[in-house]
């Protein structure tokens, strides 16, 4: 039989580490929301959309959302906003990123009167391009990621996608002339889904879930930034899949690296957005929750 006083420390450790919970949420989901109004209001700026539009080509997606600042300033007592990118972006994502990051600054500064800095933080994304910031701005490396980033239903578990995406891109590929007399040449992504077919990408970004979900008898090889591309130029692999602007500036700026490899469009447009660390969980506080009633209980029946 447990002691009274035992119980008793049990409930009272509980009850702070519920509150500490509760209230970390609280403050997380009032930053987050004023990061969402922020980026509202960004992304229906005319000027900021011909900006983007000049440096990716294509246009800001639409977005009717109606996300207000919080009343209360999130940013107390902060005196930089630390956005991150990832460190092997190159131009002209590199371009479209600070450009975010600045017109994200500038506006929550207007809007509670502050003068944040607007840091910019680099992320190493070895661990893969996902995992490595979402890592960084759940364990506080960053406030805001602001590189070009996906919404799928798996990676909103892991963090906050801000409610309007800030642009949108199209899938490609990079096709080499490997195997050329046994494989051929086509424009149809789905030509590769072969046996035999090496089909790389960059690890951590959605195309290595697009060739996993959609070229399932090819083989799939993760690669780096860096490395896809001499992948492809090396013929390691038959073809690399990625964002069409990345590869088409690649190719342009590395005519001479393989004459043969062609980039080919493929799909409809497709919309990427900021991120911002994930409030604790309903379910986390449910649990507590759950665990507070349980020692009440037990204290009860020992009173």
């Amino acid at each position: 039989m447990f002691a009274p006083s035992s119980i008793a420390s049990n409930f009272l450790a509980v009850l702070i580490i519920f509150m500490t919970i509760d209230l970390t949420n609280s403050q997380q989901a009032l930053f987050t929301q004023a990061i969402n109004a922020a980026i509202q209001n960004i992304v229906q700026e005319s000027t900021f959309q011909s900006k983007i539009f000049d440096i990716l080509l294509f246009n800001v997606p639409k977005c009717s959302s109606n996300v207000v600042f919080p009343s209360v300033n999130p940013f107390k007592g902060m005196s930089q906003l630390k956005n991150c990118y990832q460190m092997e972006s190159m131009e002209p994502w590199t371009s479209a990123y600070k450009l975010v990051a600045e017109e994200l600054t500038k506006a929550i500064n207007t809007q509670y009167s502050m003068s944040l800095e607007n840091s910019l933080v680099l992320i190493n994304t070895t661990d893969g391009f996902f995992t490595s910031l979402s890592n960084a701005v759940n364990d506080g490396r960053c406030d805001v990621v602001v590189a070009d980033t996906s919404y799928s239903s798996d990676r909103a578990t892991q963090v906050s996608f801000q409610t309007c995406p800030y642009g949108s891109t199209s899938y490609g590929f990079i096709r080499n002339n490997k195997d050329n007399e046994t494989l051929g040449y086509s424009s149809n992504v789905y030509s590769f889904n072969k046996n035999g077919t090496i089909v790389g990408a960059y690890s951590g970004t959605i195309f290595e879930d697009w060739i996993k979900e959609n070229l399932p008898l090819a083989t799939y090889l993760p690669l780096g930034y860096d490395e896809q591309f001499d992948a492809v130029i090396g013929n390691r692999v038959h073809a690399i899949i990625g964002d069409v602007v990345d590869f088409s500036i690649y190719m342009n700026n590395h005519k001479t690296s393989c004459t043969a490899c062609k980039v080919i469009a493929f799909g409809y447009p497709s919309s990427f957005s900021t991120f911002t660390k994930i409030s604790v969980s309903s379910v986390d506080i449910v649990k507590v929750s759950n665990y507070l009633v349980l020692v009440m209980v037990l204290i009860m029946i020992m009173i």
